[in-house]
C-alpha cells in the first residue's frame, strides 16, 4: 500500500529557501508532507515518482512565484493535482496586477 500524504508541495527549485520554511511549518503541525527535493532536467520525462506522490496526496500546495509561472514541470504538476481531484491550494509568493487576474480569473481590481 502507497504512503499517504496530507499535502504535495508544487514549486520551482529556484524558491526552495522559503518552500523548505514551509514544509518545516506544515511538518510541526504534524502532516505528511511530500516535494521534490531534486531538479527534473529540461526535456527529462515527467517522474512517476512525482504522479504517484500527487495521486497519493489529499492536498495540492502550489507556491506560486514567476519562476513558477515559467516552468514547464510547475505547470504538468498542476495539471496532474487537478487530474487527481486534490484540492489545490495557490500560494503567491508575490502580488502583482498580472498575478491576480491570471488566477483563474478570479480576483480582479478596478483600474
Amino acid at each position: 500500500m502507497p504512503d499517504i500524504n496530507d499535502v504535495f508541495i508544487s514549486y520551482s527549485h529556484e524558491d526552495k529557501n522559503f518552500v523548505v520554511q514551509i514544509e518545516n511549518a506544515l511538518l510541526e503541525k504534524g502532516l505528511k508532507v511530500w516535494r521534490d527535493k531534486t531538479r527534473l532536467k529540461p526535456g527529462a520525462k515527467f517522474s512517476d515518482e512525482i504522479i504517484e506522490n500527487i495521486q497519493n496526496s489529499s492536498i495540492g500546495l502550489c507556491i506560486i512565484s514567476e519562476s513558477y509561472l515559467n516552468s514547464q514541470w510547475c505547470n504538468q504538476e498542476v495539471g496532474a493535482i487537478k487530474a487527481n481531484k486534490s484540492y489545490l491550494f495557490p500560494f503567491f509568493l508575490a502580488w502583482t496586477r498580472v498575478d491576480m487576474e491570471c488566477s483563474a480569473g478570479v480576483l480582479h481590481f478596478p483600474q
